[in-house]
């Protein structure tokens, strides 16, 4: 499969170019350790097929993603957020451009996780079960992912999820 046949990262791609989101959800991975790939897998299966997630096939999404969430996009992100004040007696645009490189694997490393995200849900847009409205839906979808994650609501800062699903619906309605 590739980029351009997943509507997930399609949709994905899209909605974190809108203003706000792409800091909406990197305060949220940063914080409250957010998979980004996952909540808007979880986006997308709301706000843009309807269908009401499970607690269940929430928690399956999430761990079937976890190994390589924890083993490769996580330790990518590391080290480029490592490289990125650069090192004493390095070259510098030599560290920048291996940075770089270090970022493109992983961008890719999350199309691979998002690929094999969209894998896993097509039988549940396959069967078109819709649920709650869009906007309701992703609402009592984000909150309790963020519960699976073993993190209290009273810290989140819900005007990021709020700028995620308000970008998701615009989203859906430009598209």
């Amino acid at each position: 499969m590739t980029a351009e046949s997943n509507p997930l990262w399609d949709f994905s791609l899209a909605v974190y170019r809108r203003p706000g989101v792409a800091d909406a959800c990197l305060r949220l991975q940063d914080r409250h350790g957010v998979d980004v790939n996952v909540l808007l897998c979880f986006c997308w299966l709301t706000v843009a097929e309807g269908i009401d997630l499970a607690e269940t096939e929430m928690r399956d999404i999430v761990q079937a993603t976890e190994e390589w969430r924890d083993g490769v996009v996580r330790p990518l992100r590391e080290v480029r957020r490592r490289m990125k004040p650069g090192f004493d007696g390095m070259p510098g645009a030599a560290v920048e451009a291996l940075r770089n490189g270090v970022k493109r694997l992983e961008i890719e490393s999350e199309r691979l996780e998002q690929n094999f995200l969209f894998d896993r849900v097509r039988d549940l847009v396959a069967c078109e079960r819709r649920g709650r409205p869009p906007a309701v839906g992703a609402a009592h979808t984000l909150y309790p992912y963020l519960a699976l994650l073993g993190d209290g609501l009273e810290n989140v800062d819900h005007a990021d999820f709020c700028a995620i699903i308000d970008a998701c619906q615009n989203t859906v309605a430009n598209s």
